[in-house]
């Protein structure tokens, strides 16, 4: 059984910001289409984006204080096995970081959107 973790960003986060971090971060499969994303990353990490326009509510339980309209939904899988050494949960904080970093948009990383991990609000980038 793989641990899903789930992204929700407003309209300010494009599928190519999308694409330059997971390129920054080291994806070594990338597929990216007119509205969806989809990378592997050698951790054995795996993502898939997506615009979103007909949901948008933050379904993160614990974001009650954000208020933003959520245009891009993804969702990053850690596989069952990882390779010997690997780090996808190291690859997650520094896609994170490159989001906050390339993008001035809003957006939460929530474990099976129960558990906030990471946070991005007008004060800026926050681990949880």
């Amino acid at each position: 059984m793989g641990l899903d973790i789930y992204l929700e960003a407003d309209k300010r986060l494009s599928l190519v910001q999308l694409a330059e971090a997971v390129t920054a971060v080291g994806a070594d499969e990338l597929d990216r289409q007119e509205a969806s994303l989809e990378a592997g990353f050698p951790s054995g990490l795996f993502l898939r984006a997506r615009h979103e326009r007909d949901d948008p509510a933050i379904r993160a339980e614990e974001a009650s204080s954000l208020m933003f309209s959520v245009v891009t939904r993804g969702y990053l899988r850690i596989g069952r096995h990882s390779p010997e050494g690997a780090d996808p949960l190291g690859d997650i904080k520094n896609l994170v970081e490159q989001l906050a970093a390339r993008s001035d948009a809003h957006f939460v990383v929530s474990f099976q959107y129960e558990s906030l991990l990471y946070y991005r609000d007008h004060e800026g980038l926050h681990t949880v």
